[in-house]
């Protein structure tokens, strides 16, 4: 039998709905053969690279920080011999890189069609960063309480069983389509999603 990181599918699935739902933006074909997108990689690893860095973050690093300006620290965190920094310069740089993208796509689309849009600080500007903070709050959440969901349900057979019924009778009774207020008025789905959100 084969084993299926859910977690790492759920992380891509849920990365992918918020890119096309909240940003436009496709992250990720969701398919076998297909890498991660750069951004993905950067989530998954970016709070165990920076939880290990904790001591020498809060008083090495805060210290050095407060030293020159950003180019100069840049240059220091560049020649430090220090792989784990690197590796969360480089996590950081690819977040800040897709963020800028998101944003140059967004602006090219509304200077075409919708009217002005002005970016500020070369991508460094508040949607840039809210696009970053958003995107990595929600697809985290998301992916947890969607993992979470799949083992409880893989644990009670009967659960399923009777969530897959509803869900089944709901397709058969709204189409393939079904809107979000047909989806939340599904009592049993609803009362598994409340469950499992407040375990």
């Amino acid at each position: 039998m084969e084993q299926i990181d859910i977690l790492q599918w759920m992380n891509r699935a849920s990365l992918e709905m918020i890119g096309q739902s909240a940003l436009g933006y496709s992250f990720d074909p969701l398919l076998d053969n297909s890498e991660p997108h750069p951004y993905s990689v950067a989530m998954r690893d970016y709070v165990p690279i920076l939880s290990s860095l904790v001591f020498y973050r809060e008083y090495i690093l805060a210290t050095l920080m407060k030293i020159g300006s950003p180019r100069f620290q840049r240059f220091v965190v560049d020649i430090i011999p220090w792989k784990k920094i690197h590796q969360l310069r480089d996590m950081v740089d690819a977040m800040h890189r897709t963020s800028v993208d998101i944003f140059e796509a967004k602006k090219k689309a509304l200077e075409k069609g919708e009217g002005a849009f002005e970016a500020r600080g070369g991508g460094k500007d508040i949607m840039s960063i809210l696009s970053t903070t958003f995107t990595f709050a929600g697809t985290d959440t998301t992916s947890n309480g969607l993992s979470c969901i799949l083992h409880l349900l893989s644990t009670r057979p009967r659960v399923q069983d009777r969530l897959r019924l509803e869900v089944t009778e709901a397709i058969s009774a709204f189409g393939e389509n079904i809107s979000h207020d047909e989806l939340v008025s599904l009592p049993f789905l609803d009362a598994v999603c409340r469950e499992t959100l407040r375990l």
